[in-house]
């Protein structure tokens, strides 16, 4: 016996009362039924229902094409997008634009109010931002908080910047998630074809590099590309690999420490550790420029590793040479933070430094602990119960509710150099926020720091608040560990 098949694709109406008359896609294949001799004797037909089969082929196609947490296009559809809009712009002599969209310190709300806040934050952004774009642009996802915005038929850079500005407003408003309200803002890079490229990938590029540009003047701003960004964007990147290279042998850094004297006596109490990067051939690069970078680039946790290590070892040299140790107060980030092991980690290394741990001060940014003061304060407590001191830094301006800090296990408070500056400012002096914060601190047992000191006015204000000790260039610029031991210390370490 043998048999023969052939098939066809059907569109039948469905018989199931709750799907009554839909169509519905079957495959009917018919099989002929031969004898020995070759001659038909029957046919047999099975019909398929791949209804499914064809909603799992759409259901691939559309991860192919799509983000799957926003629906958004995704960069391999958005550049044929590009491609097919740069064709048509080429016939009608119609400009388009291209603008790259990066949220400011998203990272900041993963890593202190958790990857589902996050999620749901890019939900709400993609939204907004569709909301404000015209029915032809195109939205897309590049991945992590990158947008970027097609913008066909525009009739030049002043109607991409007001749409551009659009973006920002509506991403700048406030969000309201799982009953917590905060705002993040956004900076964008803006090309327009023809004139920053003629290539899907050329235009993307360009805008990137206007977007950190934007980063850099401010952020929550746009910024139109220009040509001499691409030098910028090249020298970026070798610093980045720079950088890379320097974390992973440690060459080229060094701690600068910056001392904090009683008000009253002047006498040192403790010092502040700066992290400083020596270049081989551009010199001293400034922390402004290269911690931003190590954040950027992922680099920031490797950072921190370096400046834990480079401060014991400083520490210990002191001590081998027989100075008098005040404690070293050492910035984190809030990538650090966070980290699962930071606690274990940290300790660990300090014991096996042989340090005391209460010469050892951890100095955080309130918002750090931005709705997850819970879980800080647990971090905190750890570190305090191990022995190390705790100081919040640039009190004032961060999202901290003044309802935490009494849960804080802080010694220090560090009013925010802002409001040191504004201390002689006639029309908005700052005086009785320094007055107000001074007065809380102490009343809740902590050391009071004014940081920013720059003038001796400053300094004689300062006499008149609850202020205990006084950070700034006015008293010294940051030394490295053998200045600082010099000058400070009193005994020289080679």
């Amino acid at each position: 016996m043998g048999n023969a098949e052939r098939t066809w694709l059907l569109a039948r109406r469905s018989l199931e009362p709750q799907k009554s008359g839909e169509l519905y896609l079957e495959l009917l294949t018919i099989t002929a039924i031969t004898n020995d001799d070759g001659q038909t004797q029957h046919y047999a037909g099975l019909f398929t229902d791949i209804t499914h089969i064809r909603e799992n082929e759409q259901q691939i196609r559309h991860l192919a094409y799509y983000d799957v947490l926003t629906r958004l296009p995704n960069r391999r559809l958005l550049e044929d997008r590009i491609n097919l809009a740069i064709r048509h712009a080429h016939r009608s002599s119609q400009p388009l634009a291209i603008v790259f969209i990066d949220l400011d310190h998203f990272k900041q709300v993963n890593d202190t109010l958790g990857h589902a806040v996050g999620d749901e934050l890019l939900i709400q952004v993609s939204q907004r931002m569709q909301d404000n774009l015209r029915e032809d642009d195109t939205l897309a996802r590049l991945g992590g908080d990158e947008f970027i915005a097609l913008l066909t038929d525009i009739g030049g850079f002043s109607q991409a910047t007001q749409i551009a500005q659009r973006l920002i407003n509506a991403v700048s408003e406030a969000y309201y998630i799982n009953q917590q309200s905060f705002r993040i803002g956004c900076s964008l890079g803006i090309s327009l074809y023809p004139d920053d490229g003629n290539t899907a990938e050329t235009l993307i590029q360009n805008a990137d590099a206007a977007m950190y540009r934007a980063k850099r003047e401010g952020r929550n701003t746009y910024r139109l590309y220009r040509s001499e960004m691409d030098l910028a964007a090249q020298h970026h990147l070798a610093l980045e690999s720079e950088l890379r290279n320097t974390l992973e042998t440690g060459e080229g850094l060094f701690m600068a420490y910056q001392p904090l004297i009683d008000r009253d006596t002047g006498q040192l109490i403790s010092t502040e550790a700066l992290v400083r990067w020596r270049h081989p051939t551009q010199g001293i690069i400034a922390p402004g420029d290269f911690i931003p970078l190590a954040e950027r680039s992922g680099l920031i946790l490797a950072l921190g590793e370096q400046v834990i290590k480079l401060v014991l070892s400083d520490i210990n040299a002191w001590q081998s040479a027989g100075c008098r140790i005040v404690p070293v107060a050492i910035n984190l980030s809030a990538t650090q933070f966070w980290q699962s092991n930071f606690v274990d980690d940290v300790t660990n290394k300090i014991t096996a430094s042989g340090i005391a741990p209460n010469l050892i001060t951890f100095e955080l940014t309130e918002s750090i602990l931005l709705n997850r003061q819970a879980k800080g304060i647990e971090i905190l407590t750890r570190l305090s119960n191990f022995g190390c001191h705790i100081a919040l830094d640039d009190f004032g301006t961060g999202y901290s509710s003044l309802s935490y800090l009494q849960h804080i296990p802080a010694d220090s408070l560090k009013i925010d150099r802002s409001f040191i500056e504004g201390l002689n400012d006639e029309k908005r002096s700052s005086r009785p926020i320094v007055a107000a914060i001074g007065s809380m601190a102490h009343e809740l047992g902590l050391t009071v720091v004014a940081e920013g000191v720059e003038t001796n006015a400053q300094w004689q204000v300062l006499g008149n608040y609850a202020i205990d000790t006084l950070q700034g260039f006015y008293i010294s610029q940051p030394l490295n560990a053998q200045a600082f031991s010099n000058h400070w210390l009193g005994l020289n370490v080679e």
